[in-house]
């Protein structure tokens, strides 16, 4: 860590005062970022939500900061992590294999009416299979792009996934049927099925999530992940009946976490959720719902590739499969709402679960018996706190800090910390650390604007107006993108990243004086951030 950011964040601890700030203070001055990572801030052990606040904000100065080395090897637990749910989920799978042959050995009868109930439900909730699907391209990289790009390969560009024509054999056989083929891909990915090259499943991935582990992800071939995003649209008509809103659903659970005490309602976080559904489970729970479940299990990767070696899933889908997050809300929402009843305020997005706090132990219970594990430090039934979808309330009000995840380095780095301090200030002494985060900016790229534009500009800081062609307009930071030639990439590759809406630019050589000729032209697209400008944006 920077010497000078390091003196100032050991004043912050001081300036805090707390028990706990003067603590890491200390910690900090020997380098000693173990015992750092051993404090732990916990609601339980505060009554007021100011002194709350303002410990959780110097927590998530450290707790998920990728820069320092806290001496824990992350990748390894999270991998340890993965085969411990694949061991949970292999113990779930032996229990419902019984359950799918109508075999409920040492299972009360009250059990056995409460899965029926809830197979009922989600068949009520789903209703028809899709009788179509418009796939489509999603943000995430795909299991060739490895092999495509080499180096590249956290750099890419539409173009480059259209290119990219990996499937399971089972999907595979699936759009290999004219009919499917016409229906599902052909109309919106032109010569892609004569052109698919089969691999085994997906490639396991490690990504930061904090400073004790990372998290594991499953990168889908490329065919497959354009599927399944079609799949999760087909989601949202029956979850709309529900009253669920996929776009709008993180909003409705901040109003009501904020609520949440008032309203006599338990916020519940589960661990490893999208890894814990068993394939057996999912199977039983979508035994009532027609072709749906042959869908999903076709589309499924149901291998991994885990440091060269292939490994059988246990579990139905991973994270990075492209319906497995309205999946799993479809299934959290039927458990949850058969175990509350109706006429109570039930509400699910993704793991993130609201439901009353008199029913949350039963709702645990329930969600045990499928195999998941509750995560105890994110659930809460009881006490003043609440916390869902990334915003925390301590008695209504808001104490979620804003987490310093790279130390800063750029102009970008610092902007967007300043303002994140600057939004979620819990103290005096946060708002004078966000000031001098501000003057480690050079005075050129010290550049106000509205809040709406983002980290492109400083928040609270005055800026100047332009009128340009009756547009007002103020100076901010934009990125600046490479390009790269992509006319390595085959017409249809190019034809359906134009059809998906990517921006290619067109170049030819005037001498050869055709347009139409590969020779001496080039399709540029941009694939990568390599700097960053300030320009000007227009306003309201």
């Amino acid at each position: 860590m920077d010497l000078g950011l390091k003196a100032r964040l050991m004043r912050l601890c001081t300036d805090v005062g707390s028990a706990y700030s003067l603590a890491v203070g200390e910690l900090l001055a020997v380098d000693d970022w173990q015992g750092i990572l051993a404090l732990e801030v916990k609601p339980s052990s505060y009554t007021e939500a100011s002194a709350y606040k303002a410990d959780a904000a110097i927590e998530a100065l450290f707790c998920k900061n990728a820069s320092i080395d806290f001496g824990v090897d992350r990748k390894s637990v999270a991998i340890r992590k993965f085969f411990e749910a694949e061991h949970r989920c292999y113990a779930t799978n032996v229990r419902f294999s019984n359950y799918n042959s109508d075999y409920y050995p040492d299972c009360d009868w009250r059990v056995v009416q409460f899965l029926d109930r809830v197979t009922k439900r989600i068949a009520r909730i789903l209703g028809r299979p899709p009788i179509s699907i418009r796939g489509k391209f999603g943000p995430g990289a795909t299991y060739e792009m490895q092999q495509l790009l080499g180096e590249a390969s956290k750099s890419f560009t539409v173009a480059d996934k259209a290119y990219a024509k990996g499937i399971t054999s089972d999907a595979k056989y699936l759009v290999g049927h004219p009919d499917v083929a016409d229906r599902y891909v052909d109309p919106h990915w032109p010569g892609q099925c004569e052109q698919r090259v089969t691999v085994r499943g997906n490639r396991l991935s490690c990504v930061p999530k904090n400073a004790k582990t990372d998290r594991t992800i499953g990168i889908s071939p490329g065919v497959n992940v354009y599927l399944q995003l079609g799949m999760a649209e087909c989601f949202g008509m029956p979850l709309l009946r529900c009253g669920i809103d996929l776009s709008l659903q993180q909003e409705r659970h901040r109003v009501l976490a904020k609520d949440a005490v008032r309203l006599g309602l338990a916020t519940l976080d589960e661990s490893m959720a999208s890894d814990l559904w068993a394939r057996e489970a999912v199977r039983f729970l979508l035994r009532d719902s027609g072709l749906w479940y042959d869908f999903l299990d076709v589309l499924r990767e149901k291998f991994t590739e885990v440091d060269g070696k292939w490994v059988r899933l246990e579990k139905f889908s991973a994270m990075g499969n492209g319906f497995t997050f309205p999946l799993q809300t479809v299934l959290f929402y039927a458990v949850t709402r058969e175990v509350c009843g109706e006429g109570c305020v039930v509400s699910v997005y993704g793991d993130d679960i609201i439901c009353p706090a008199d029913k949350a132990l039963d709702v645990m219970a329930a969600l045990r018996f499928f195999g998941h594990k509750v995560n105890e430090d994110k659930s809460y039934h009881a006490g003043p706190f609440r916390e869902s979808c990334g915003e925390d309330f301590f008695n209504g009000v808001p104490t979620r800090p804003h987490f310093l995840r790279e130390s800063p380095s750029t102009p970008q780095d610092w902007i967007k910390l300043h303002n994140g301090l600057v939004h979620r200030a819990s103290s005096r002494a946060h708002l004078a650390f966000a000031k001098w985060c501000k003057r480690q900016i050079p005075l050129h790229y010290r550049l106000g604007g509205p809040e709406y534009l983002g980290d492109a500009v400083l928040h609270g800081h005055p800026w100047r107006i332009r009128v340009r062609n009756g547009m007002r307009q103020v100076r901010g930071i934009a990125n600046v993108g490479r390009e790269v030639n992509v006319c390595h990439l085959d017409d249809q590759a190019l034809l359906t990243a134009l059809l998906s809406g990517a921006k290619l630019r067109y170049e030819f050589s005037h001498e050869l004086g055709d347009p139409r000729r590969r020779t001496g032209s080039s399709y540029l697209a941009c694939r990568s951030t390599e700097g960053f400008k300030v320009k000007w944006f227009g306003i309201c």
